[in-house]
């Protein structure tokens, strides 16, 4: 159980000169958008940083172009029709895997820039004859906040909170922190996506009420239910999915169009990154527009040439019922995600966030699969880093409020000689603590002790997170041994190794992420 305070993770900057400034930024770091939020210690009004292109939210992408001077923001997003394979889009649904991970290799075709690995093992995108590891690209947006944050409120802004997607593994959640600290933020914690917009909800409300939050961003998609008691925000149970989101809406419609494109004209546009970057940013404006109106007309110019050599565009009308037809699919696969998690569980309030929850049929669909229709009035783009930030402003906003999160990828242990075991099951809530009984080494050497996460650990998802390393002399005298694993909101291992005559902690050596 975790009383909402500042102390968190601890300083993540290694400035000593900067000083705590009295506003904390609430982050919410996207697939497609970031958002940020600012408040005032003690006071409960938000000021929403990123503000471009009447918009409150800023594209998560960067231009390396020129690597000495990257974009970031709405002048990358404008380097996507000319550059596409130096401008880096959807690079969240990558940072803290690894490069033989079943997904990076189902999805890295997707993406007109190379995915590989650097000589370190970090995962990043290959430009020239360079790696940037995502957790690079990550704090370069990271550090677009902090400067514009700096700038809005006339103050160094350091102090945050960032949100991560609740199925996010410990490895992720360490790329996240890393980045945090490249980019010069004092990162006090890191919180849930759907566990800070119910922060956002409820805060203040004391309710008594199941709510379910439903997150279905721009690459990603999280869904929570949590039980609101009073002032107690108590996650049940979390589900999500890494590569389900806005984007794949959006490819959906440009693969419609790249088939139209080949039936009507006899081209192949799918391996040109240039066209192809075009129709899909085009086929997100006509997603947008088709929340509101019944047909949105896709016109890209001189997008290919036909067999006798001359150049076509890409002229199509798309309604809103072939949209429909056509994203059904990834719509259920949220819906399955909903209806397996909550198992006929009474649900009281159904909050949608994310920028794809406002398709008219996903409210639809979650309004007939739970026969309520979903909450819409906080603003879904910047209601998760409103979360965040009030996170960050401690205990004197909160007045007592208690939050309890879940694990949602298990831990386990790895003893000499392959013997594995689960500590820490998925569900279970956070903090955790458990004892294992350890067996007595057969020699005298130091007895190590792999400690992983993942589904198994033959899983192409699996990361180990770092060795025990229980030395010999520990085992002096009779009596049984074991050791106590205590487990923090931030998925941080710590272990006690107790026997009968002693009880000493046992530091965690860490693995890199990417192991």
């Amino acid at each position: 159980m975790e009383r909402f305070s500042s102390s968190g993770l601890g300083p993540q900057t290694t400035n000593g000169a900067y000083k705590a400034s009295g506003w904390v930024l609430g982050i919410d770091l996207g697939t497609t958008n970031t958002a940020a939020v600012a408040l005032a210690r003690g006071s409960s009004e938000p000021v929403s940083i990123l503000h471009g292109r009447d918009q409150l939210v800023m594209p998560s992408v960067v231009s390396l172009k020129n690597p000495n001077l990257p974009l970031v923001g709405w002048l990358a997003k404008d380097m996507l029709l000319t550059d596409p394979t130096t401008t880096l889009i959807g690079w969240k649904r990558f940072i803290g895997r690894t490069e033989r991970s079943e997904y990076v290799q189902r999805y890295r075709h997707r993406f007109p820039f190379q995915i590989r690995a650097d000589a370190h093992g970090a995962l990043g995108a290959s430009v020239g004859n360079q790696v940037f590891s995502f957790e690079h690209i990550a704090a370069l947006v990271l550090d677009q906040v902090r400067l514009q944050a700096t700038a809005a409120l006339s103050e160094d802004v350091r102090d945050t909170v960032i949100s991560v997607p609740a199925h996010f593994s410990a490895a992720q959640r360490y790329a996240v922190l890393e980045a945090g600290r490249r980019a010069r933020l004092n990162v006090l914690r890191l919180v849930n996506e759907p566990t800070a917009a119910a922060l956002a909800f409820g805060i203040g409300q004391r309710l008594d009420a199941k709510l379910l939050v439903f997150d279905l961003g721009g690459g990603t998609f999280d869904a929570t239910l949590l039980e609101l008691v009073d002032n107690i925000f108590d996650v049940r149970v979390t589900r999500g999915e890494g590569f389900l989101g806005g984007a794949d809406f959006d490819r959906a419609i440009m693969n419609r169009c790249l088939s139209v494109i080949q039936r009507k004209h006899h081209a192949d546009l799918s391996n040109e990154p240039v066209v192809a970057q075009r129709i899909l940013n085009a086929a997100e404006v006509a997603k947008i527009r088709l929340s509101d109106h019944e047909q949105a007309r896709i016109h890209v110019p001189t997008v290919g040439t036909d067999r006798k050599g001359n150049w076509f565009d890409l002229d199509y009308t798309l309604s809103r019922k072939e949209l429909e037809a056509l994203t059904a699919p990834l719509i259920e696969r949220a819906i399955g995600i909903v209806e397996d998690m909550i198992q006929g569980r009474h649900v009281d309030h159904i909050l949608a966030v994310g920028g794809q929850s406002r398709m008219p049929l996903v409210l639809k669909r979650i309004a007939e699969t739970l026969g309520k229709a979903p909450l819409t009035h906080l603003n879904p783009d910047t209601c998760v880093a409103y979360g965040a930030a009030l996170v960050g402003q401690g205990e004197g906003r909160f007045d007592g409020a208690v939050l309890l999160d879940v694990l949602s990828v298990p831990i386990g242990i790895l003893f000499p000689g392959g013997q594995t075991d689960f500590v820490f099951d998925a569900g279970c809530n956070l903090p955790a603590r458990t004892r294992i009984p350890v067996p007595r080494p057969l020699t005298t050497r130091d007895l190590a002790i792999g400690v992983w996460q993942g589904s198994s650990l033959t899983s192409s998802e699996r990361h180990v997170l770092g060795v025990l390393e229980i030395g010999s002399h520990l085992f002096e005298g009779g009596g049984p041994c074991s050791l106590e694993l205590s487990l923090t909101e931030d998925l941080r291992v710590s272990a006690n190794f107790i026997n009968e005559n002693r009880c000493e902690s046992i530091p965690l050596a860490q693995a890199p992420y990417r192991s």
